[in-house]
């Protein structure tokens, strides 16, 4: 999490970013999946990548270190923050599953290492199991924090 990374990361997007410039971060939340594809998706992380998946568990907890992105910008240089939520329906296959599970820390090819491909075959098998026909329905929540410098603030020059 690049938030996360301290004083000096913030303060460099402070310095490269436009004047009227702005931090976007995106996540997204499923409301429902049929089937429940994000279920096996968990049970192998967990299974495959250990150390990440207790992370993100007390990320999840609230572990006393961990602070949520809008309170991170809130203590930023971009301290004027909107959350903007869309939700919708879409139709996936497994191939955009195991695109979606590679993008995900927890479970990212540098996450899995040498596990990679055990760890992409058990996904496809139950995939399968779950899914002959392929297709896997959601409806998605997606989120957009939007964090601006409040107005009047002045821009720093990148030294």
């Amino acid at each position: 999490d690049v938030l996360y990374t301290g004083r000096t990361t913030r303060a460099a997007l402070d310095a490269l970013i436009e004047p009227d410039g702005a931090v976007a971060l995106f996540h997204d939340e499923k409301v429902v999946a049929t089937p429940d594809w994000p279920r096996p998706l968990g049970e192998l992380s967990e299974r495959f990548s250990p150390v990440r998946s207790e992370t993100r568990r007390a990320k999840a907890r609230g572990a006393a270190d961990w602070k949520r992105h809008e309170v991170v910008l809130l203590e930023s240089p971009f301290s004027s923050v909107e959350k903007r939520s869309v939700v919708f329906r879409q139709t996936l296959t497994a191939d955009e599953i195991v695109g979606r599970a590679y993008s995900m820390s927890v479970t990212s090819p540098e996450a899995l290492g040498d596990n990679g491909p055990a760890f992409e075959a058990e996904l496809r098998g139950a995939l399968a199991a779950m899914a002959p026909d392929g297709r896997f329905d959601e409806v998605v929540e997606a989120d957009a924090v939007l964090a601006f410098r409040p107005a009047g603030a002045a821009r720093p020059i990148l030294a």
